[in-house]
Formats: structure tokens, sequence, C-alpha cells
């Protein structure tokens, strides 16, 4: 038997609030504390499931190739104690998918799709999945359906909605590269940038402050400790900004100090 590590009990503990009891118990426990221990708990919470049952079976709402999956809210962020998740439908398996098979389409291409496709569908219900609910679903570890969604995104040029990409953690910096890359080089307009990376102008906006800010101040030849007393930025994310700067704009831009410090504010 493998033994049970502190790392997998951090990755995979909340994985449990996916299901209908717990988190119903969790729901519970976080908005009605007053009615009791958690044995008490249990025992409410196992009496509404059964009312439902009764009510609405959950069969008669799935079609064949979905599943019911209990999503984080997007209103909502996974590190905060009172999370709320919703129930949803994912499709699993579709006609569409066994049609581009049977025409000579890989497995591994299919497995892609389906990542962004099960994203898509979560975030059209008002929800984000993490990398470890993908992976849980699909039976893969949550590295590789990062990988699977990092070269999606690359291949298609888009961001594909998750908690890792909506909530500004895991992969940010690959959708800080993307973002500034179809604004800077691109000539895009940010609001057409949002809508294809999935974001809302204001996470677009911040993004391109910061970048214009960092090059702002390295143009005025200030260390990185600097940049980070007068912006409030981690030294990481000035890092992360910096390479940026490097890879999309010309050494000459950099060396001619014309560039406004209005970003600075």
């Amino acid at each position: 038997m493998i033994p049970v590590t502190t790392d997998s009990k951090t990755r995979y503990g909340s994985g449990k609030e996916r299901f209908l009891e717990p988190a119903l118990v969790k729901f519970v426990e976080n908005e009605f504390p007053q009615i009791g221990g958690p044995l008490v708990v249990k025992l409410f919470v196992e009496k509404i499931l059964e009312k439902i049952d009764q009510i609405s079976p959950l069969k008669e709402r799935v079609k064949p190739g979905q599943m019911i999956w209990n999503a984080l809210d997007i209103n909502t962020r996974a590190s905060h104690p009172k999370r709320k998740t919703k129930s949803i439908v994912l499709t699993l398996v579709s006609e569409d998918e066994i049609k581009k098979l049977e025409s000579g389409k890989r497995m591994g291409e299919i497995s892609s799709e389906r990542i962004a496709g099960i994203c898509k569908e979560a975030y059209a219900q008002g929800t984000l999945l993490s990398m470890r609910d993908i992976g849980l679903i699909l039976g893969q570890h949550g590295a590789e359906i990062s990988k699977k969604r990092i070269a999606y995104e690359k291949k298609n040029g888009t961001v594909l909605p998750c908690v890792g990409s909506l909530h500004d953690s895991g992969t940010a910096t690959t959708h800080k590269m993307l973002i500034c890359k179809k604004v800077k080089l691109d000539r895009k307009d940010s609001s057409i940038v949002a809508r294809e990376t999935n974001h809302s102008q204001k996470s677009v906006d911040n993004y391109l402050q910061g970048y214009e800010r960092v090059k702002a101040l390295k143009e005025l030849n200030k260390s990185n400790m600097e940049i980070s007393f007068l912006t409030g930025m981690s030294p990481h994310l000035i890092s992360q900004y910096e390479n940026l700067i490097k890879e999309f704009e010309s050494p000459k831009s950099l060396s001619t100090g014309n560039h406004l410090t209005s970003h600075l504010a």
C-alpha cells in the first residue's frame, strides 16, 4: 500500500468537497454552525439527500457520456476557508469525439480537446475546475493534465478558464506572456484579448499596467528591489515582467528612456 504523505493530503484532501454529501456538510458547518456538532450535521445532511433523491433523481438530469461534478463557484477562491461549490454537468464523451476518432484523430489530441471542453463547460455554468479536479475525473495526475492544457493553450493562442488562470495562480506566468504578447506584439485591443483569453477586462488591464510600470522603472535604471519598494510587487513578479519585456521590446526602445512614466502611479 502506498503511504499517505502530507503533500498528498494537501493536494487531494479538499477533493472530497466535490461530492454531494461532503459539500453539503461543509456548507452547513460554514453557514449554520449553530445546528450542532459533526454527527448532528451529518444526520441533517443525510435527511436532506434522501428528500432530494425522492423529488429529483440525478439520473434524470444527465445524458449518456456526461457526469455530475461539484466544482468551485467562480465567485470564491479555492484557498478560502468558506469556499463554495456548485453542482454542474460535464461531458466526458460526445458523439463528435467518436466521429473524430473514426476519422483517424489520435486519442492524445482528443484528450487535450476534452480537457478544454470541460473547462469551458464548467465556466459556462459559473464554476471553475482545477487541474486536480480534471485529474480525478480523467484518472490522470494533475501535472500531466497541466501539460496537456498548456499545450492546447499554446497551439490555439488562448487561455482556458480554470482555477489556475482566473485566480492568478499556478501557470499564471504563461497567461501574462500570452496577454502581453497579444497586446504588445499582435497590437490587439485589450477588450478583444480579454475575450480571447477568458479573462476579465480588469485582469487584463492589471497585467498590462504591471508590465508598463516595470518597463518604465527599468528604463530609469531601477533595481528589482527598488521597483518592489515603489510598486509593492514581489521580486518574483517583477522578474516575470522583466523577462517579458526583454522578449517583447527591442533594445533600442529600452535605452531611449522616452516612454512616459504615467503608469507608475
